[in-house]
């Protein structure tokens, strides 16, 4: 058997599948500015058939499974997920005509999508970014008894609501990317382990290759769309083609002469109809959501008052979230730390008074400034000493001093005949005055601000 047809056989083998419509998480909304996500490629189909072939990983010896795809000009490049349809013919319980699975089973398995650059003459590029997320894959449902609602087919199973049969069922994951930037054409590739292949094969000794249903992973494959009638949004730049690393030559269309064993460009023989070499074409099920970049903007009152400890955030909008920093240098005792998700802690135990900031919030969209006032009162409190000795028909004088912002006003009570308290400057007074008489007088000292209220016992010991 030729190499194409080994290759289309497995195909073949995979081909009619159920597919479940599972809900495309939308990206998280990380900041004030977080805009819609929009479809910028689109290879699934709308509405969706009830099934659609498949690429294994496991039968084919693959470990990486991808495409080329091209976003419209114009259309918005922050990537927030990708959503994969896969294929699983995993059953709970059994295989084949033996397979036994209760509604809504799944089995969990990490799976990988990377994104490329695009290199010259349509190689695989550098890598942009990779994520892995642990998925939980619907099993594939019992299968009809005896066949009877699937001609004779005992292995397949019967989807009573499009009254067609299945020998697989489909599932949509979703991938987050979490706003990365994409150039107008990417390569992505689908990577999983199995028993026997990957970047990290699990092995014939796993316990789960040991029963009839075998292992989740082993089972499960990449859903393919066709082309000319899909994708309904971008392009495809390489037609008649998947990139795609498999391990086994005569898998690709050139018999492996352009290389084994690596993530490559496979071209000529993506054909859905026999000779595999005109329209319409496989092409794995995709779909690629992203947001339009937006200038970020503080949005943070520009005039901040508080006490101590300070502890307070400062806020912005904008797509990507924006980089924050303070562009001036922080007064002692503040820190200033961005969060990351475009917000940023202003925080510590300064002195109290006025302090002029300035922010700054920048990302591949703009960057935005503003000049931050900050007003961080502090409690009054009393410096001079509580006591004082004068004598009889003596003047005397005690300057009384407090800290803390804003400056106090300072009263007194208790104050023996002859003597005054008179203010003396912020924060600031003079208790003066000549007291006739020997004894011991008790005074109260009261500071008093928008950040407190504060009173000393302040005793005055007159001797003769």
């Amino acid at each position: 058997m030729k190499g194409d047809d080994v290759r289309k056989l497995l195909m073949s083998v995979t081909a009619l599948l159920g597919l479940v419509t599972v809900g495309l998480v939308a990206g998280p909304t990380v900041n004030a500015g977080a805009a819609v996500s929009t479809a910028i490629y689109d290879s699934t189909l709308s509405p969706l058939p009830g099934n659609l072939a498949s690429q294994s990983f496991e039968s084919a010896q693959a470990t990486e499974i991808g495409n080329q795809v091209a976003f419209s000009t114009g259309s918005p490049r922050l990537l927030d997920d990708v959503a994969v349809t896969l294929s699983s013919w995993h059953c709970q319980s059994g295989s084949g005509a033996t397979c036994v699975t209760t509604p809504g089973s799944t089995f969990s398995t990490p799976i990988t999508l990377n994104i490329y650059n695009v290199a010259a003459g349509n190689a695989v590029g550098s890598l942009i970014k990779s994520v892995t997320q642990t998925f939980n894959v619907a099993d594939r449902p019992t299968s009809d008894p005896g066949g009877a609602n699937c001609g004779g087919d005992a292995t397949a199973w019967y989807d009573a609501a499009e009254a067609t049969c299945h020998h697989g069922i489909a599932t949509n994951v979703t991938f987050n990317f979490g706003h990365t930037i994409l150039p107008d054409k990417v390569v992505y590739g689908i990577a999983l382990n199995t028993s026997d292949y990957g970047t990290s094969p699990y092995g014939q000794a796993t316990a789960c290759h040991a029963t009839t249903q075998g292992c989740g992973y082993d089972s499960l494959n990449v859903a393919l769309s066709t082309e000319p009638t899909s994708p309904g949004v971008g392009s495809d730049p390489v037609q008649n083609a998947i990139y795609w690393n498999t391990g086994y030559a005569p898998f690709y269309c050139d018999g492996g002469t352009s290389g084994v064993g690596t993530f490559r460009l496979d071209q000529g023989c993506w054909g859905i109809n026999s000779p595999y070499t005109s329209a319409p074409y496989y092409i794995p099920s995709v779909r690629f959501d992203a947001v339009a970049s937006s200038a970020p903007s503080i949005y943070t009152s520009a005039s901040v008052t508080t006490g101590t400890p300070v502890n307070f955030t400062v806020a912005t909008t904008g797509v990507p979230v924006p980089v924050l920093t303070q562009s001036k240098k922080m007064p002692a005792g503040l820190t200033f730390t961005d969060n990351g998700n475009g917000t940023a802690t202003i925080a510590g135990a300064p002195a109290g008074g006025t302090y002029n900031l300035k922010i700054k919030a920048a990302s591949t969209a703009g960057k935005a400034t503003q000049n931050l006032t900050l007003v961080v009162n502090q409690a009054p409190a009393f410096t001079n000493a509580a006591t004082k000795t004068a004598k009889a028909g003596h003047a005397f004088s005690v300057n009384v001093k407090t800290t803390g912002f804003p400056a106090a006003t300072i009263t007194a009570s208790g104050l023996p005949a002859g003597v005054t308290l008179t203010p003396n400057g912020p924060g600031k007074a003079k208790l003066a005055g000549t007291v006739a008489a020997t004894g011991t007088y008790p005074i109260t000292l009261t500071a008093t601000s928008v950040a407190g209220v504060v009173s000393q016992s302040f005793t005055l010991h007159v001797t003769p």
